[in-house]
Parts: structure tokens; sequence; C-alpha cells
């Protein structure tokens, strides 16, 4: 009898242990896909601004007058500016619907709650699957997913030296999960030009 309980035991453990580990590698792949995209909107919002013929590193466009500023924001040229560094949350499409600045503290459950994406139901096509919290709650279009994303923008240091940021910058994409059984972050960098092929 203690044979027979022994080996259902052991028969339920592997069944929980497979299970789980699907789950993990599920988890670590969607994570990175969510983080890689957020490297390419980068990287296409550099080439974008290139064939618009605007400042390489324009966040935010300006529909003003043609005599205006033409973008509200640069993600690169900031050094006159008081601060050094900015995060970024992605909406639906191209669009950077949230940014801060500052130095900003590891803080895992203010990060996930200020950038947690929602998972789109409807039918709407959009270039993500997943959406920042600001687009769609307000439509009931959406439902909570186990993710948060964010992109941190900052100088280049060489020899500690900081690098002009006209030229070059540092890019993170940060993606947290939560998912009830596993609670983490993943961390994705490039370095941005400003140059084009």
């Amino acid at each position: 009898m203690m044979v027979f309980c022994v080996g259902i035991l052991t028969v339920l453990y592997s069944i929980t242990q497979t299970i789980t580990n699907k789950e993990i590698v599920k988890l670590q792949l969607q994570t990175s896909f969510i983080g890689r995209e957020g490297i390419e909107l980068m990287y296409n919002l550099r080439d974008s601004n290139f064939k618009k013929e605007l400042p390489w590193d324009c966040l935010f466009r300006n529909m003003g007058t043609e005599d205006s500023e033409p973008c509200k924001w640069y993600f690169a040229s900031w050094m006159n500016r008081s601060w050094t560094t900015l995060k970024i949350a992605i909406g639906t499409g191209d669009q950077f619907i949230f940014v801060e600045t500052g130095d900003f503290p590891q803080d895992f459950s203010g990060n996930f709650q200020k950038y947690q994406l929602f998972k789109l139901f409807s039918g709407d096509s959009t270039l993500f699957q997943y959406v920042y919290t600001g687009d769609y709650w307000w439509m009931g279009m959406v439902e909570p997913s186990n993710y948060a994303r964010y992109l941190i923008i900052k100088p280049l240091t060489e020899s500690g030296n900081v690098l002009d940021t006209w030229k070059v910058v540092k890019i993170e994409s940060h993606v947290l999960f939560d998912n009830g059984l596993l609670t983490g972050e993943d961390m994705m960098e490039t370095i941005l030009g400003n140059y084009q092929f």
C-alpha cells in the first residue's frame, strides 16, 4: 500500500512540475516578445522620423503651425534640461502616451500598477496584443494581463564620460510579470544612434 501511495504521489508531482514548467516557459517567451517589441518600436520611431524629415529623436509630434517647434518631446537631445532619463509607456500602434523624467526607484508593485498592460479582446487590429491601460480602459475593451512594460532612455557613458545624446542613447526595455506563481522583471537593452542606412 505504501509503495502504491508513493507511486501516485510521484505521478502527481511529475504532472504538477510539467504544468509549472510549461507555464514558466510560456511566461518567459511572452516576456521576451513584449520586451523585443519595445526595442523594435524605438528603431521604427527613429527611422520614421528620418523619412518624415523630423529630428531623429522626435517623440511627440507637435501639430501646431509651421512656425512652431516640430516636436513636443525629444527623447535624446535633453542635455539642456534638468533631467537625464526618460521613462516611457507605449500605447497602441506607434503611440508613446506617458512619460516620466528623473531617477526612478526600483519599486516592482508601483511600476507594475502604473505600467500594467491590458489584453485586447476586441477585433481591433493593432500592432500590439497588449496595450497600456491609458488607451482602452474606459471602453471596457480590455482585460488585465500578467505583464507591465516601460522603456527607459538614458545617456551612454564611456570611461566615465557621458557621450553626446544627440548622437547615441541607451534604450532599456523593461517587462514586469506577475502571474501569481512567478513575479519578476526582464530587461533588454540596445544602443540607438542618430544615423540611417
